[in-house]
């Protein structure tokens, strides 16, 4: 049976400086064997599906947090990215209760009655307290467990799907901590390497305390990159019940992921080209939801 994957209508069409940057990606996910692709019709224009989707719970149900991240709530060129979720809940016949919270579905990792959470949280809800705001998320999802972790200092967005995934309750799968650092390095920028030296630390001390086993994976970061950009991250994957979709950027490091991926997973693993889309910040999970 073909495993349904939502993804925005406008992929195909969203461009930047006359790119088609997501056009590749959406006709590379319509011909895999195994999915059925189905588009999500709304009139924003924004093709970053997972972040303003319903997050399921850990009972099954499906929770609605508000989307109004501040990477783009203040911004005057994004008002019209915020899609109406009601509508999109009444065309899709989903079922969700409402949370005032505002998280985005990339920012959080969820796997059982655990979950990952980044502390850019606490930053986008401050009329509340932290301890509040972890409460909510734990009731509204009936989670047993929710790790909090430091965001990456220099990615805006705050994500965690990024950073870290569940393989299964008692591990996860992480970015190559040691290829962080050397990147931060090779800027020759001290300021920059304590911070990310700091981030790293936090990170594994988070996962440490949480009792959770890290395996890396690889990344290659380009050397003309920028802070926006998520080329070379492959931990941006869509995981599905018996397969994984990962992105790749026609890098040495492209195959060693994949393999990694399927030895963690036990999952046959298909790799789609997503340099171009990488470049605006976001890979394959972030512009694919799954019910």
């Amino acid at each position: 049976m073909k495993q349904t994957v939502y993804i925005s209508e406008h992929l195909s069409k969203a461009k930047n400086k006359g790119l088609y940057y997501g056009k590749s990606v959406f006709n590379e996910l319509q011909e895999i064997e195994g999915i059925e692709i189905k588009p999500i019709k709304n009139n924003s224009g924004n093709v970053w599906c997972r972040d303003y989707m319903p997050v399921k719970s850990a009972s099954g149900k499906y929770v609605q947090f508000t989307y109004h991240p501040s990477y783009m709530g203040e911004m005057i060129k994004y008002k019209d990215n915020f899609p109406d979720s009601k509508k999109l809940h009444d065309k899709l016949k989903l079922e969700c209760e409402e949370s005032k919270i505002i998280l985005d579905g990339g920012a959080i990792e969820i796997f059982g009655t655990k979950a990952i959470v980044s502390d850019r949280v606490f930053r986008d809800n401050k009329n509340l307290s932290e301890i509040e705001i972890l409460k909510v998320i734990k009731e509204i999802l009936d989670l047993k467990q929710l790790i909090v972790i430091p965001q990456h200092p220099y990615d805006f967005t705050g994500h965690v799907d990024g950073l870290v995934r569940f393989i299964d309750e008692n591990s996860v799968v992480v970015n190559d901590l040691e290829e962080e650092l050397k990147c931060a390095e090779n800027s020759k920028i001290p300021y920059r390497i304590k911070r990310i030296w700091k981030w790293i630390a936090s990170v594994k001390s988070a996962l440490e305390e949480a009792k959770l086993k890290m395996h890396e994976l690889p990344v290659s970061y380009s050397e003309n990159g920028s802070d926006s950009s998520g080329e070379g991250i492959y931990i941006n994957f869509l995981l599905l019940e018996d397969l994984i979709i990962m992105p790749v950027y026609e890098k040495d490091e492209d195959n060693i992921a994949a393999d990694r991926l399927t030895k963690l997973y036990g999952k046959k693993v298909i790799t789609i080209n997503a340099t171009e889309l990488a470049k605006q910040g976001g890979m394959i999970n972030c512009v694919t939801w799954t019910k």
